[in-house]
């Protein structure tokens, strides 16, 4: 549905309509036709900081992995704001580093005035930046220039699609070190920082310890099923050699393949229920 109608088209129709009334009312357009139309981010996917409040980014996107805030936004409404070198510091200066809108999960920092979107890293480094023109797309860094099109916006824009949130490419940054969250500085106006990114943390890690269980309860319930049913055909063969072997070798080759859920609802986790007990914990 999203390619019958030019999403940069019909954003740049949008905001000639508009005309420099206010940043906040370049945020409809903004959302409507670039983040969610060439982008690719659901409605769920950005909150929009329409109240102005204090201590906000402009507009946060949110990682399609795993909700995580991974890109905040900044909005101008003059396209030198963001061009101009010395401009664009100040922005950062100012507003991204002084309103401390970099937290532990931002990967990217997108820069966006009518005409004018530049992808910086979270140390202020510009990565990737497009100036959309009359007729065509000026890539900053190669000085290159394509056609406006859609498909041509979102290869200049790639690393920030909802696509790419999808690769992970914030667990290798945090790896090498390359994001906040990697090296957090405890002091007094850090510690919030560090206490996010520790419920964060436990939040991805409950939900994977989650899946991973029911997962695996699932596979001991199959696996007990086969157990139970060639525990009957046992029973049924009586005791006639030749198919008592043949039961007996399924039954341990039903075991020998599951051994791990086996051994996990059988002995490990009856015995962790029990140890949790004993200390006093009523919740399993």
């Amino acid at each position: 549905m999203r390619n019958k109608v030019m999403s940069l088209k019909t954003y740049l129709k949008a905001i000639s309509e508009l005309g420099a009334v206010s940043e906040t009312a370049l945020y409809t357009p903004l959302a409507t036709h670039i983040i969610s139309g060439l982008l690719h981010y659901g409605p769920k996917s950005y909150a929009i900081n329409k109240a102005g409040k204090k201590g906000t980014p402009d507009v946060r996107i949110f990682s399609g992995e795993d909700n995580s805030e991974w890109i905040v936004c900044e909005v101008k409404l003059d396209d030198d704001d963001i061009r101009s070198d010395g401009k664009r510091n100040r922005i950062w200066k100012e507003q991204i580093a002084g309103r401390a809108y970099i937290r532990a999960e931002t990967v990217y920092v997108l820069l966006c005035a009518p005409r004018s979107f530049y992808v910086c890293g979270v140390n202020g480094e510009v990565l990737d930046g497009v100036h959309v023109e009359a007729d065509d797309l000026f890539e900053i860094k190669s000085g290159a220039r394509l056609p406006a099109t859609d498909s041509n916006f979102r290869k200049l824009l790639e690393r920030i699609t909802v696509e790419a949130s999808l690769q992970r490419p914030q667990y290798e940054q945090f790896r090498r070190g390359g994001l906040p969250g990697g090296y957090i500085p405890l002091s007094p106006g850090t510690i919030d920082n560090l206490k996010d990114t520790f419920d964060f943390a436990l939040r991805s890690l409950k939900a994977y310890c989650a899946r991973s269980f029911d997962r695996l309860k699932q596979e001991y319930r199959e696996s007990s099923a086969q157990l139970v049913s060639w525990e009957k055909k046992l029973e049924d063969v009586g005791s006639d050699p030749k198919s008592r072997t043949k039961v007996l070798n399924q039954i341990r080759r039903v075991k020998r393949r599951n051994r791990r859920v086996l051994q996990l609802f059988d002995e490990d986790y009856p015995q962790f229920k029990h140890d949790q007990t004993y200390a006093g914990t009523e919740k399993e």
